[in-house]
């Protein structure tokens, strides 16, 4: 976790296939309770995001929830709101940082 922090605070592009992939690691291993303290993010906030950071689709999401994608697209929407982030992978790499 560290290193990753360290490559995206220096500032060095990275590919966002390559951050997804380094935090979908970082993400899996930390408990939602602790992302939706550190973030002001809801619990089941805190599962979507860590889905997103699986690289799952909203579909795959809403499955493993048990909720419609509309319900996850709304999930979405606050947790870009709360980041104030515009994309998926910002979105992973904020709570990166966190």
């Amino acid at each position: 976790m560290i290193r990753v922090l360290d490559i995206t605070a220096t500032g060095v592009s990275m590919n966002n296939s390559l951050l997804l992939r380094r935090g979908r690691t970082v993400l899996m291993n930390t408990r939602p309770v602790h992302l939706a303290a550190a973030a002001n993010l809801s619990q089941r906030e805190a599962e979507v995001i860590g889905g997103l950071a699986q690289g799952l689709a909203y579909k795959q999401i809403a499955g493993q929830l048990e909720v419609s994608i509309h319900t996850v697209r709304n999930y979405i929407r606050r947790i870009y709101q709360k980041l104030q982030v515009h994309s998926r992978t910002e979105a992973v790499a904020k709570c990166l940082k966190l």
